[in-house]
């Protein structure tokens, strides 16, 4: 008993941080004696510590099993399916990205959060280049017909 107290009181001592909390070294000594008092423990009410030789290990080992089998399994069909050959081939020549319309708006609205000013600029300058390009568009003949001869 006087070998084990003096060891705590040693380490205790050493360390020096207990100073700093205001903590005297008697005290820590007391605590210590207190947290590891030698009490009879009654097994038979403890849990076990290791999982292994418990039914939880078994199941979930087989659990574990079952869910990356199926993952392979539906991978394995992925890969068999025809379609998917259809999918990956459309990936690699570009069939599900953005079209170019689609990505000027992303960015547009990328500009419109960092500068609405400059966003609302460039919503003018678009309906202008709109308006140009219907204007240029080509007009059926009915039309210009009506429009040469308004006195119809």
């Amino acid at each position: 008993m006087y070998q084990e107290s003096f060891r705590i009181s040693y380490i205790s001592e050493s360390l020096n941080i207990f100073d700093f909390f205001g903590v005297s070294n008697d005290t820590f000594t007391c605590f210590l004696f207190a947290a590891m008092s030698k009490r009879k423990i009654d097994e038979a009410w403890r849990k076990p510590r290791i999982a292994k030789g418990t039914p939880f290990y078994k199941y979930s080992n087989i659990f574990t099993i079952g869910v990356i089998g199926i993952s392979g399994l539906s991978w394995y069909m992925y890969q068999c399916w025809p379609e998917s050959s259809k999918i990956q081939k459309g990936l690699r020549e570009g069939k599900w990205e953005f079209s170019p319309e689609i990505k000027f708006h992303i960015d547009s609205m990328k500009v419109a959060q960092a500068d609405p000013t400059y966003h609302e600029l460039l919503i003018k300058m678009q309906k202008r280049a709109y308006e140009k390009e219907e204007a240029a568009k080509a007009k059926p003949w009915y039309v210009e017909i009506l429009e040469s001869k308004p006195e119809i």
